[in-house]
């Protein structure tokens, strides 16, 4: 899922699940990585991001409602995995020693 907002509100969408990227949204629509600001003040980040194309930001994020069918999916998938690779070492030793 993917929010966008203008720079006076921040990053859209934080602390609202697991952040997968952030950045600017240009003039063209395109995401972009923001441009690291060290300025004390952010109306100096503002105008470098303005500089860059930037119109606003963004801000990619899986749902917390998708935590554990995301870790269940995973765990599977390693399971699975690690029982083809073990059933792989038993033929290789069966045949190696037998």
């Amino acid at each position: 899922m993917t929010e966008v907002g203008p720079f006076q509100d921040g990053y859209p969408g934080l602390y609202t699940g697991v952040e997968l990227s952030h950045g600017l949204v240009t003039r063209t629509g395109a995401h972009i990585p923001a441009p690291e600001c060290r300025a004390t003040s952010m109306d100096a980040c503002l105008r470098l991001y303005e500089r860059h194309g930037g119109t606003g930001f963004y801000t990619t994020f899986h749902p917390a409602s998708h935590f554990w069918p995301l870790q269940l999916t995973t765990s599977a998938l390693l399971l699975v995995v690690t029982a083809l690779l073990t059933a792989a070492s038993f033929v290789v030793l069966r045949r190696r020693t037998g």
